[in-house]
Parts: structure tokens; sequence; C-alpha cells
């Protein structure tokens, strides 16, 4: 799994070099710990989770955000692949960003209102139009499963 991390921030690296612009390198908190999110010169983006708790010692609660799913096969410690050049479409599997907090969920539209619906009846539904702070970032077009 590192080898084909560094291979891919191998490619990302170079290809900035090329283009004498920067690879921006931003660490950011992913539900109570810290994650990496690298963007290059072509606005391509990779994030890195690896679980890191960052400076202050917080439990993560990435389980949580994966039980919603759970009814759609995926599962907690899953690898999801998130297309963020996809445009938002009634039905599919997004990554949300939710007043702040990090959700996946499918997202449905009709003709007057937008809706976050899990796959685990143990959550509620979310109407979108309740909701201000709301920010697609991308659509999961594949999960990769632990063996």
């Amino acid at each position: 799994m590192m080898m084909r991390i560094a291979m891919v921030l191998c490619v990302l690296v170079l290809g900035g070099l090329a283009k004498a612009q920067t690879l921006d390198i931003y660490v950011i908190d992913v539900e109570g710990g810290n994650a990496t999110l690298f963007v290059s010169p072509s606005h391509g983006s990779l994030l890195i989770d690896t679980g890191n708790a960052g400076a202050v010692a917080s439990v993560r609660d990435a389980g949580r955000i994966l039980d919603a799913m759970k009814d759609a096969g995926i599962f907690d410690n899953d690898v999801l692949v998130v297309d963020r050049s996809l445009k938002l479409v009634t039905g599919k599997i997004i990554v949300a960003v939710l007043n702040g907090e990090l959700l996946v969920r499918r997202y449905h539209k009709n003709f007057s209102s937008a809706f976050l619906i899990p796959e685990n009846n143990r959550y509620k539904t979310i109407n979108l139009a309740e909701f201000s702070d709301f920010m697609m970032w991308g659509v999961v077009t594949y999960t990769i499963h632990a063996v």
C-alpha cells in the first residue's frame, strides 16, 4: 500500500515540476483525526487518510461515517475511490461535507428538494433544504474491500 501511495505521489510531484508550478500539500481534520490532501498544479487531488489522530489524542469515528452505508456494501476500513470531476446526479453515492462534517450518502433530488439518503435504517434521511453549509466533495466510483 505504501508503495502505491509513494508511486502516486511521485507522479504528482514530477508532473508539478514539469510545469514549474507547486504541489500543494495540506494536513486537514477528518472525523477527529488528520488526513493529507495533495493538490497537483492541474488541480487534481489525492486525499490520504491514514487514521493519524494528530497532536490531540481523539477517538476516530470513521466507522460511523461508513455505518450509514453498510446496506450499499460499504464497510468500515473500505477504501473509497472518489472522482471529484463527476457531476452531482441523483442516485449516486457521494462524499459530502455538511456543516463541516464528512458524510457518505446516496444523493437524491426531486422537483423541489435534495436529500442525502443513508443505506442503513438506523440513520435518518437528510433534507438539504434545512442546511446552508453543504458541499459535494465527490462521487464514489469504486470501493475496495480489505481481505
